[in-house]
């Protein structure tokens, strides 16, 4: 016992060369109301009565209905002919669950008498065509539609194929009326642009189940003549929902060599056998592949469509494959008379002085199995879409869907294309708030750019806003980065969306007189130039400004001789300034001592903690000349000292003070003091 499986794979052909078969879609005729499928390698047309016939392959063809496909209103019996049927055993789970529909056509083959009988019946077919599909009700419309393509390995995927095409031509498997032979092999090639006609493909007949448009238009409406001297397709649905649907597809194709066997030997009773056909057909050139689920098909089927074309000399198609996977949007076209809905999806609520820029999204409505399944898809914006607003004076939109808020109140956006209208309601707010801004209008450069000093607060209360939470600040093209004119945009946030104003600011050049020099005190030496100090210099943010830059490189000293002068003089250095600094100078001074305070023993008494800031005062520094003195209690002059650097605190803990030398002392020291609790008494 072994697993049957019944799949709907339907199969179609065009061609101008030795090439028989257009199946099933391209020969699938709308008349009155009911389409009919050909399943099988016979060219089908329509006579005037609007039967199907069969002309010059064969005389006659069943018409058994549960070989047609029906429309709309006749495809209530189509869950009918979904089935799996087991029997004990499956060949693996995976293939266990596929399904499909079955589609199956009797009918007699007959071998074509020669190359000009089948030309001219192509071309029978192709005249014919415009009476066979009754489309003069129905208006096509393109549409974007998403859907889930799944990847696959190319190398393995066309390796199968080849095998299978190898395989015909070595066991001599009939075609055209003739056994193939190794002549016969010609290995499929990728195509990037036949590929991409796979993809659309895929995506339609995701909708509409067969070699036919969403549209209603034929299988073959890709077909570039310019390009192609043969075209055909293979179709197949199945369950499977990554990438082994391609593979499964593709063996739904192959299960139908027994049947094509039989029908070369006039055996056959039924069963496809044009996918197998198309496969083995030695005049093909390249192949592409793409399955894919659009989420809203019957039954939930994933699509797998294989694309067939004989290119013609010069036709520079891309030998390559991107088999691309995951969310994928193609182009196709749908009937006009399919969607059952249009709407904006976009919000409707604007400040004043916003734009948006609209779309438009359609559903699309096709009935299988007595369901109706429902399609989303976009508009393209090169759609031919009259948009329009009820009340321009509150808000505007322009011929490609963008809309601009004037003022507060409400208007209706309306889109209408052949017929179909959706439209919107849309509110404008003002904009809620006004901010206030206070700045200088000019300010000093400093090293590294200004930062714009800008106070802002609500309009109405006064209140002052928070920066990168209420509003922002943007300073254009950096322009804070030197002297000249700041262009600040400050931005309104949250409940001040939509306030925006431009501010400008003069940045005048830096004034080095406001920075900071720090230079150290020097110990007296009879060395040559021992006396002299390298100074630093800082600027107001505390950011180091460069010698050479900034400020001259050479300082002017106070003291010129080479050796030092006597202990204790101070020596006054002054800096030029230079660049952004020009202009401007700053002054600062150090000394030559004669003994180092560093080296000195510094005791400082415990400050009693009064919940306010301890102010320190010499009179609680004691400081000796070395640790003999200190245990004597004589001290140095407090002249010859103070307090250089130092922060008040008030609670308790140990914290620093650094003092400086004078008089005969220089240099610095840092020392350490507690502020401590009162003892209880």
């Amino acid at each position: 016992m072994r697993n049957r499986e019944f799949f709907r794979v339907v199969g179609a052909t065009l061609a101008t060369s030795l090439l028989l078969s257009m199946a099933a879609g391209d020969a699938a005729f709308f008349t009155e109301k009911k389409v009919y499928a050909a399943d099988s390698e016979e060219i089908v047309i329509c006579d005037e009565d609007n039967e199907i016939v069969i002309e010059n392959i064969a005389e006659d063809i069943a018409q058994d209905e549960s070989a047609a496909l029906a429309s709309d209103e006749d495809m209530s019996s189509m869950d009918e002919e979904i089935e799996i049927i087991s029997e004990n055993e499956a060949e693996s789970e995976a293939d266990s669950i596929d399904e499909a529909i079955t589609e199956e056509l009797e009918s007699e083959y007959v071998e074509p008498s020669d190359h000009e009988t089948v030309e001219e019946t192509v071309e029978e077919v192709e005249e014919s065509e415009d009476n066979c599909y009754d489309t003069s009700s129905s208006s096509a419309i393109s549409v974007d539609i998403t859907a889930e393509y799944y990847g696959y390995s190319p190398d393995e995927i066309l390796a199968s194929i080849n095998q299978i095409r190898y395989e015909a031509c070595s066991e001599g498997l009939l075609y055209g009326g003739r056994p193939l032979t190794m002549d016969d092999y010609k290995p499929l090639k990728w195509s990037k642009e036949v590929e991409e006609i796979s993809m659309k493909r895929a995506a339609e007949a995701s909708i509409v189940l067969g070699h036919i448009s969403p549209d209603y238009t034929g299988a073959f409406k890709y077909f570039n003549s310019k390009l192609y001297d043969s075209y055909g397709e293979n179709l197949a649905w199945n369950s499977r929902t990554d990438s082994s649907a391609i593979a499964r597809g593709l063996q739904q194709f192959t299960d139908e060599k027994d049947h094509y066997i039989s029908f070369t030997k006039g055996t056959w009773k039924n069963g496809a056998v044009n996918h197998y056909l198309n496969l083995i057909n030695p005049y093909y050139d390249y192949v592409g592949i793409s399955g894919c689920n659009i989420g809203t098909s019957y039954n939930g089927f994933t699509t797998v469509a294989m694309v067939f074309v004989s290119a013609k000399e010069g036709a520079g198609l891309t030998e390559t494959v991107e088999a691309k996977s995951g969310e994928q949007t193609v182009r196709i076209s749908a009937s006009v008379e399919k969607i059952k809905e249009l709407y904006i999806p976009e919000e409707d609520n604007l400040l004043s002085g916003e734009s948006l820029k609209c779309s438009l999204r359609a559903k699309l409505g096709y009935a299988y199995g007595g369901k109706e399944y429902i399609h989303d898809c976009q508009i393209p914006d090169n759609s031919v879409i009259s948009w329009k607003s009820s009340n321009t004076n509150v808000a505007s939109v322009s011929s490609n869907g963008n809309i601009t808020a004037k003022k507060a109140g409400n208007a209706t956006i309306s889109a209408s294309i052949y017929g179909k209208k959706a439209s919107k309601n849309l509110t404008v707010e003002g904009i809620p708030a006004m901010i206030n801004l206070d700045y200088e209008d000019s300010v000093v450069f400093t090293k590294g750019g200004v930062v714009p000093a800008i106070t802002v607060t609500d309009g109405y209360t006064g209140a002052l806003l928070k920066k990168n939470s209420d509003y922002v600040l943007k300073i254009q093209k950096n322009s804070n980065k030197k002297p000249g004119i700041m262009t600040v945009v400050v931005e309104g946030r949250k409940s001040y969306k939509g306030y925006k104003e431009t501010v400008t600011i003069e940045i005048k050049k830096g004034d080095l007189s406001k920075a900071t020099m720090t230079l150290s005190d020097k110990k007296y030496a009879k060395t040559k130039n021992s006396w002299k100090s390298a100074a630093k210099l800082y600027d107001v943010n505390g950011k180091a400004l460069t010698a050479g830059v900034d400020y001259e490189k050479k300082l002017e000293y106070s003291w010129n001789d080479a050796y030092a002068p006597e202990p204790g003089t101070e020596v006054f250095v002054t800096a030029y300034g230079k660049g952004n600094y020009e202009g401007s100078k700053l002054t600062g001074s150090y000394r030559v001592y004669l003994k180092p305070l560093s080296k000195c023993v510094v005791k400082i008494d415990n400050q009693l903690y009064t919940g306010d800031n301890i102010e320190l005062i010499k009179e609680d520094i004691h400081v000796y000349a070395n640790s003999k003195d200190a245990k004597a209690g004589v001290e140095i002059d407090r002249d010859w000292f103070e307090i250089y650097s130092y922060v008040p605190k008030y609670k308790t803990g140990t914290y620093n003070v650094t003092l400086r030398g004078f008089g005969d002392y220089g240099g610095t020291k840092k020392c350490s003091y507690k502020i401590v609790k009162p003892k209880k008494k």
